[in-house]
């Protein structure tokens, strides 16, 4: 056997590794845009669980649990809701001046993934009016209430493409679900 032929020259390697490149380079830009779409449907997936267990947390403890957030960030807490840090009673100057997120103890603050972000919050409920005192700076609270009902709620989330994913929460049923945003 010719010692010339037993092995690969280095242009031979160099081409091998610039068609790397070249497959590597077309094919990152679909790669990306497949896993930030994967992230924000994990984003949703993951609000919409923790809400579940909110709800469950509260028919189990017998006390109202909070989901607090504020749009166009990435970050929502869980927390149990109390009105002071002792025996839950507080006044309603104490109330409207602290709101959800001040009044909260044992918060559970939990991240989005990378890229994604909540840009949209509606809640509506009519017993929740007298803990929802904004002084939480533009802070959005959704109750989960020991009797299974919840505020009515839809968050929308999006990621850094522009995707929208969001989530609705039915006030009655506590039922979570995800639905197509068309906005």
């Amino acid at each position: 056997m010719d010692r010339a032929h037993a092995g690969f020259t280095l242009l031979e390697i160099t081409l091998v590794l610039a068609l790397m490149v070249i497959v590597y380079a077309l094919a990152m830009p679909a790669l990306r845009g497949s896993l930030a779409s994967h992230r924000l449907h994990a984003a949703a997936e993951q609000v919409r669980v923790d809400w579940s267990n909110a709800r469950v947390a509260a028919m189990r403890s017998g006390q109202t649990q909070v989901f607090t957030c504020r749009p166009e960030t990435a970050a929502y807490q869980m927390a149990p809701w109390t009105q002071n840090g002792d025996d839950g009673a507080a006044t309603d100057a104490e109330t409207s001046d602290r709101g959800p997120l001040a009044a909260a103890r044992s918060r559970r603050l939990r991240e989005l993934p990378v890229g994604v972000q909540l840009v949209e919050v509606t809640t509506t409920d009519s017993r929740s009016q007298g803990l929802q005192a904004d002084g939480d700076n533009g802070a959005f609270a959704v109750y989960f209430f020991p009797d299974g009902t919840t505020s009515r709620a839809r968050l929308v989330l999006s990621n850094a493409r522009g995707e929208r994913a969001a989530i609705r929460l039915r006030d009655l049923t506590g039922i979570s679900e995800l639905e197509p945003d068309d906005s």
